[in-house]
């Protein structure tokens, strides 16, 4: 593996340890935080509603300002309930602490308890037994003299038992029991208060494990830092509360309330008319991209097996071969971001409350959500719901618009070739050549054995033996175009020694090749004779390789030509499928072409990374903006359509109500979406079957 993959790979498992841990002791809860599908974190932040809020113009500013301040309200019972919460767990380590020092207090005590009633009822038991004798009756001499050493033992036993009563409770029994009792209590009272479910229920009889004192020790660190660090963001929280009462009050007492509202009434008509405009654009495309499936389902069955693979359907960098990773990531959050944000704000427009808006995290940001309060978009009227799912869409394919004019016009229109000549843009390496007895022989072309590389830029070939290859009977042929190049080819014979020069990375290199027979590369072709180098100087559509940078900035001057104008949208899509890849700058088109102008200025490194991450932005948004107008459950194409349908069922049969026009509507919609599903599938399952066919 290369040391990339290593440091991504290490990169990858750290966050999905951190993101555990994280998950396990509440870190992620306590900041709004959650882990889904196992390693996604979706954060959620309140403070975004506001300013969706203000972006959409939904409300007067008073209205805008006092929902404000009703989050923040929010958030501050929030940090008030993690301070508690803080100081709890602190004081339930205190009182753990105290419960220790008492179970230590009690041990001895219980001890002292245990010799004091043991004593008592010895004591008890021998004055029972003194009173028995004294009951008895004389009985002689001989008796009385054994009663009497009786006497004195129990006597000598009493003394002694005395003695321990008195070193076991030297305060007396009765003040003994009641500091007993009285130390049971408290300990009772602790440990009542304490939940059963909680951490410190484990610790609370463990005070003479070490590790579990540590973990006591870890706790209340911990419980420090958190009410701190809480009660800092409760201080800041407060004063900003206060800042912002302060500034509705100013807003309240000014006449400038009565303004901004206009102002955002203003606002809420265009973000409607967007809407609807939206609406249109999204039908449009909706049925394009569906024809377009149907078109693809009978000419991929022509297509050899294995030519589309499952993984190029997916638009996810990493896992598509064609998008370059971190070009692909940047590309899909700003995608992402735009089309959540353009739901946002039509939500609010249609009078729909919006819970919470966030970030979807895997390492990096890969994508954005909008909550709305789903009931309540249920309820509003299908055109208002339509607007919300169209404005997603194309919101990213206007985004897509605005990148390619930048790429376009300002970037690509400030490119030309490095060096004046013929540009290459693909080397053929081997070639298949016949070898008598009818075989064949693969073998180098000259192209390939004189180091020529993809753009490289052809300025000269000098003829070193065979006739001259320049105009007007010139012995070299400066090359300027690539109608020079291929003027100068057709001079060339079978055979012929030639000296190319040629430039690569700002470098001049001459190599001496011998050309082969171009009739027995393309027989029949009427070529015999003629030169062959190995080299092509054309791209897709028929352009020619010099001619890139122009051919980007200005596809519509070549509607005439090489380029016809319906295909502009399919030649900027594609560049990245072509072979080689003509995604804007692959390794080779940079040294090709030098920056002019004011973009000079940025430096080649600079210039680059933003030509590419400004097509990148383009390709995903107009690939997300399409797919999703497809008209298939759950993308944004689906529910417009069903909405749609409803609309058109419910006005032509009215006497069926809403409630059967939507049920038309589900079913036409789902049996639509089970077709889209099996036209993308059959894009590389249809060659399969057209192979078994023999199609």
């Amino acid at each position: 593996m290369t040391t990339g993959i290593w440091i991504a790979l290490l990169v990858f498992f750290a966050y999905v340890a951190l993101a555990s841990a994280a998950n396990r002791n509440g870190w992620l809860e306590r900041h709004n935080m959650t882990l889904v599908i196992g390693l996604i974190i979706m954060w959620r932040t309140r403070r975004g509603k506001g300013f969706i809020e203000r972006l959409s113009g939904r409300g007067s500013p008073t209205e805008i300002l006092s929902g404000a301040l009703e989050e923040l309200r929010k958030e501050r019972v929030g940090l008030e309930e993690e301070v508690e919460r803080a100081r709890g767990a602190l004081q339930m380590a205190a009182d753990l602490g105290r419960f220790w020092e008492l179970e230590a207090k009690m041990a001895p005590l219980r001890e002292r308890r245990n010799r004091a009633q043991a004593a008592s009822r010895e004591l008890a038991s021998l004055g029972a037994e003194g009173g028995g004798d004294d009951a008895g009756d004389d009985a002689g001499d001989d008796a009385g003299d054994g009663a009497g050493a009786g006497a004195s033992a129990m006597a000598a036993r009493a003394k002694g038992l005395g003695a321990a009563l008195d070193g076991a409770a030297p305060e007396g029994p009765e003040a003994l029991e009641e500091a007993y009792v009285a130390l049971k209590d408290q300990m009772y009272t602790i440990e009542a208060s304490v939940p059963p479910d909680s951490r410190f229920a484990d610790m609370l009889h463990k005070g003479g494990d070490a590790g579990v004192r540590e973990g006591l020790a870890n706790v209340v660190s911990d419980s420090q830092g958190r009410a701190g660090e809480f009660g800092a963001k409760l201080d800041a929280l407060s004063e900003r509360i206060h800042d912002e009462e302060t500034r509705l009050q100013r807003l309240e007492a000014s006449g400038d309330a009565n303004r901004e509202a206009r102002k955002m009434a203003r606002r809420l008509r265009l973000w409607r008319a967007y809407g609807t405009f939206s609406i249109g654009l999204i039908l449009f495309f909706m049925f394009s991209m569906l024809a377009l499936l149907l078109w693809q389902a009978f000419v991929v069955v022509r297509i050899p097996p294995g030519v589309i693979k499952p993984q190029q359907m997916l638009g996810i960098p990493g896992i598509n071969p064609v998008i370059p990773l971190w070009y692909g990531v940047i590309g899909l959050i700003v995608a992402m971001v735009v089309h959540e944000l353009a739901h946002g704000v039509l939500t609010r427009v249609g009078k729909v409350p919006v819970k919470s808006i966030g970030l979807l995290l895997l390492v990096v940001p890969v994508g954005a959500f909008v909550e709305p309060d789903e009931e309540a978009l249920g309820k509003v009227d299908r055109t208002r719901r339509s607007r919300v799912f169209a404005v997603g869409p194309v919101t990213n394919i206007l985004v897509a618009m605005v990148c390619v004019l930048l790429f376009a016009w300002v970037f690509m229109g400030s490119l030309e070739p490095a060096v004046e000549g013929v540009v290459l843009n693909h080397i053929v390496s081997e070639q298949e050549l016949p070898a008598g007895n009818n075989t064949t022989v693969m073998e180098r072309t000259p192209a390939s054995r004189a180091g020529l590389r993809p753009w490289s830029i052809i300025t000269r070939i000098d003829p070193l033996d065979g006739p001259p290859l320049g105009l007007g009977g010139q012995n070299a042929s400066v090359i300027r175009s690539v109608d020079d190049f291929l003027a100068t080819m057709d001079r060339t014979q079978a055979g012929q020694r030639v000296r190319i020069t040629w430039s690569y990375e700002g470098a001049t290199r001459e190599s001496n090749v011998t050309l082969w027979d171009k009739g027995q590369v393309y027989p029949g072709y009427g070529y015999e004779g003629k030169g062959y180098l190995g080299a092509s100087s054309r791209l897709i559509y028929e352009i020619p390789a010099g001619e890139l940078p122009s051919a980007l900035a200005h596809p519509l001057r070549y509607s005439e030509g090489a380029l016809g104008f319906r295909n502009v949208t399919f030649f900027y899509i594609s560049l990245p499928f072509t072979s080689p890849s003509l995604a804007p700058a692959p390794k080779g088109i940079t040294q090709a072409f030098r920056v002019t102008g004011p973009l000079a200025g940025l430096g080649d490194t600079w210039f680059w990374l933003i030509t590419n991450l400004l097509y990148w932005v383009f390709w995903l948004n107009i690939m997300v903006g399409i797919f999703n107008s497809l008209p298939a459950i759950p993308l944004d194409g689906g529910y417009i359509f069903r909405d749609g349908l409803s609309t058109i069922v419910q006005r032509l049969f009215p006497k069926g109500g809403a409630a059967k026009a939507e049920g038309v509507a589900m079913r036409v919609t789902g049996a639509l979406s089970l077709l889209v599903l099996v036209l993308i599938l059959w894009q590389f399952l249809g060659p399969y079957v057209g192979a078994a066919l023999g199609l």
